[in-house]
């Protein structure tokens, strides 16, 4: 009997112990392998997410997030619509070049709060590849998202100038057909309007969503913008108004590939960036109209 007893108590230990570990990937004490996350459709895999009439808006269990246009049939439009929106570090060295750290899979992540709908603002830590501490915070406001995030230590990325940036990645809001006849895409698109605020001199600037441009000439974007405003019969008729809090602090504003012209129906990215250290830089504002 007394074998038998130590044979129970050694088996009850093994499966405590291994039961602390599994718990310990997930727990909220000390970095966990992801952010925990809900279960239930639609959100399962996502950590904090914010529904409106016009858009919802998630976090997953890897800090990247997702906005997906609500349609007049109040169900979510298309997965080819949605915008992506990744937390990265950026690392700029003295000879210009410019390389981004992604997020880790399945490593380093932190958050206090437990996953759910009822958010009004969350605030959750992670690690970068290369090591380097970030923590990101996002307020939920009306119609409004605002992204903010910093850099909490550089980690194994000794070399070069660390910022945190979320950089948002707009799709085409038209199917291509579209690509293969300009006076059926002009007819489509005629209503459609790109405007934004050139950063260097204050001057008002509109394009047309299926004209080509390089963002990137100095009579466009190229200095950054401080607010752009898309209005696109494709985004279920609403307006995607990017901005900072601070409305006299500049972003990116790009083509969907850099140095290429392209039609802005076809996609576009803008990207906000903190400097490590920098603590004037103002929050980034989303706004579905």
């Amino acid at each position: 009997m007394r074998n038998w007893s130590i044979s129970l108590k050694s088996r009850a230990a093994v499966f405590f112990v291994a039961g602390c570990v599994v718990l310990g990937l997930r727990g909220t004490a000390g970095a966990q392998t992801r952010l925990p996350s809900m279960v239930e459709a639609p959100w399962g895999g996502y950590f904090s997410a914010y529904e409106r009439r016009q858009f919802h808006f998630g976090v997953n269990d890897e800090a990247q997030s997702v906005l997906y246009l609500i349609g007049k049939d109040r169900k979510r439009v298309g997965e080819t619509r949605r915008l992506r929106i990744y937390a990265e570090v950026l690392v700029e060295t003295e000879d210009g070049k410019r390389t981004v750290k992604r997020l880790k899979n399945d490593e380093g992540y932190h958050s206090k709060l437990k996953p759910g709908l009822e958010h009004k603002e969350v605030t959750f830590s992670a690690t970068s590849v290369g090591e380097a501490k970030v923590e990101m915070h996002i307020q939920y406001d009306g119609n409004r998202v605002i992204m903010d995030g910093k850099i909490l230590d550089r980690g194994g990325l000794k070399e070069g100038t660390l910022s945190f940036q979320y950089k948002i990645m707009v799709p085409a809001m038209y199917t291509d057909t579209y690509k293969s006849s300009s006076k059926k895409e002009k007819a489509r698109m005629k209503r459609d309007r790109v405007r934004f605020l050139r950063a260097r001199d204050g001057k008002k600037v509109t394009l047309k969503s299926y004209e080509a441009v390089d963002l990137g000439a100095p009579e466009l974007a190229k200095g950054g913008v401080k607010q752009l405003i898309v209005s696109m019969d494709g985004q279920e008729g609403r307006d995607f108004v990017f901005e900072c809090e601070n409305d006299s602090q500049a972003f990116e504003f790009l083509n969907k590939e850099p140095g290429k012209k392209g039609k802005l129906w076809q996609g576009y990215t803008v990207i906000w960036k903190r400097p490590m250290g920098d603590d004037q830089t103002s929050p980034m504002v989303i706004e579905i109209k």
